[in-house]
């Protein structure tokens, strides 16, 4: 939110190294962690929630008009459709559903407005 109300270059480069420089340091955690730690979880627990959660982290926040609120309706229904597809294909065709849907809806809202 900060980052698109300021528009000087002046106030986004410090935003941008801070939330870069947390991204890093929490992922070089995390990785540090799995690898002194990931073989403690027993290889019964299944990690197969981890892509959804991880596209459910960055949809989520995005969802601000009707366009972006429309895509994830259709990339969730599209998805749920085709969760029996090989290698979680049905997830990334969910994705790319959406993405198509938010772009053609934002061109006709923004063709209405002009």
């Amino acid at each position: 939110m900060e980052f698109t109300q300021k528009s000087s270059k002046h106030h986004k480069l410090p935003f941008f190294a801070g939330a870069c420089t947390s991204l890093y340091v929490t992922w070089m955690i995390s990785t540090i962690s799995g690898i002194f730690f990931g073989s403690l979880i027993p290889p019964e627990w299944s990690f197969d929630f981890a892509v959804p959660l991880t596209f459910l982290a960055l949809l989520v926040p995005n969802i601000v008009d009707r366009p972006s609120a429309l895509a994830a309706v259709v990339a969730a229904i599209v998805a749920i459709l085709t969760v029996s597809l090989p290698y979680n294909m049905g997830l990334m065709i969910g994705a790319f559903s959406g993405i198509f849907t938010g772009y053609f809806v934002s061109k006709r809202k923004g063709a209405c407005h002009e």
